[in-house]
């Protein structure tokens, strides 16, 4: 169960800032370079923010339902296999803050995909940047709603919403950064244009450093929040973990 757990999250929170990063790739870093330097449209970038979208949203999905089973069973105490009835799963996304959670998340979903699903067929249409503008906040609040599924939520006292601000701009922060990676390795993949290549990697410069302060920002406060103290650091599974973290970090 433990397994199954920890694999649903790893996969769920990858596909969700795979998925944000795309989106603010193609709006701070791709498009803007695209335009600058006057050559082509970018219609590359959404072909791949699609594929990409695509199958982010189909992991995420999948994970998110895998994530929920493990849950139920956790609650209820039965086997995951045993836990997907409908009355389990009643109770779980009707009585507790996580299964709230999912509802919302489920629900942005929805409107995530009709949102990218006229941004496909936007091709040529002035509306473009602005659909994208809006799939990006959705994205934004999917993501940032891991938050009340995680750590912070469950150490944050009643109306301390502190550390749940501190974990949303971390999340949304990793996602900027790190989600949009892939898509900065794909630009410089499939252009041949110079010009292009420069002003793109200077962008994604700039967004990194900015993301990378907010990271910092909100992982202290964080740390605080959770650890408080130096034995807590090196005597506790989070406090090693965190060490790991900041160790790739």
């Amino acid at each position: 169960m433990n397994s199954l757990f920890v694999a649903a999250r790893a996969v769920h929170y990858a596909s969700a800032l795979l998925l944000f990063g795309e989106l603010v790739f193609v709006i701070v870093v791709a498009r803007p370079a695209w335009r600058r330097v006057k050559v082509g449209d970018g219609d590359t970038v959404y072909r791949r923010l699609f594929a990409v979208a695509r199958w982010s949203l189909i992991a995420s999905i999948a994970s998110g339902a895998a994530w929920l089973a493990a849950q139920a069973a956790v609650m209820s105490g039965m086997q995951a296999a045993q836990a997907m009835n409908r009355e389990t799963l009643g109770l779980v996304l009707g009585n507790t803050v996580f299964g709230h959670v999912w509802v919302l998340r489920l629900g942005l979903i929805v409107v995530l995909v009709a949102v990218l699903f006229a941004l496909k067929r936007s091709a040529g249409d002035p509306r473009r940047s602005r659909l994208t503008i809006v799939a990006a906040v959705i994205a934004a609040a999917y993501l940032g709603s891991l938050a009340w599924a995680g750590h912070a939520v469950a150490g944050a006292e009643l109306g301390d919403f502190d550390q749940i601000i501190a974990d949303v701009a971390h999340l949304l922060a990793a996602g900027a950064w790190l989600g949009a990676l892939p898509a900065l390795v794909g630009l410089l993949a499939s252009t041949d244009a110079p010009d292009v290549v420069v002003q793109a990697t200077r962008r994604y410069s700039n967004l990194a450093m900015a993301s990378v302060c907010v990271l910092v920002v909100s992982g202290l406060i964080n740390a605080w929040y959770q650890v408080g103290a130096v034995p807590a650091l090196i005597g506790t599974e989070y406090g090693r973990l965190l060490l790991a973290k900041l160790g790739l970090f």
